[in-house]
């Protein structure tokens, strides 16, 4: 437990460090605005951040069962 804690508050560091800079970036008069980073994450990304690689799902089904209890709920919200 205290190997994870030391560890969070290392990455919390590195992560305000990145983001002084990136705001510092953002100010700087003679970077063109097309160079300049969109977020934070595109300037640097760190091994502890996972990137996103899975999509939504396309299709969703919703059973009567949950439509039923969806209604239930709300008409006792509605009270």
């Amino acid at each position: 437990m205290l190997r994870k804690g030391k560890e969070r508050e290392l990455q919390e560091r590195w992560e305000i460090a990145r983001w002084q800079m990136f705001t510092a970036m953002q100010m700087h008069p003679y970077m063109k605005a097309q160079n300049k980073p969109k977020k934070v994450e595109d300037w640097v990304r760190f091994p502890w951040e996972k990137e996103q690689t899975h999509e939504p799902p396309t299709q969703v089904r919703v059973t009567e069962g949950e439509v039923n209890e969806l209604e239930r709920i709300f008409k006792e919200l509605k009270r």
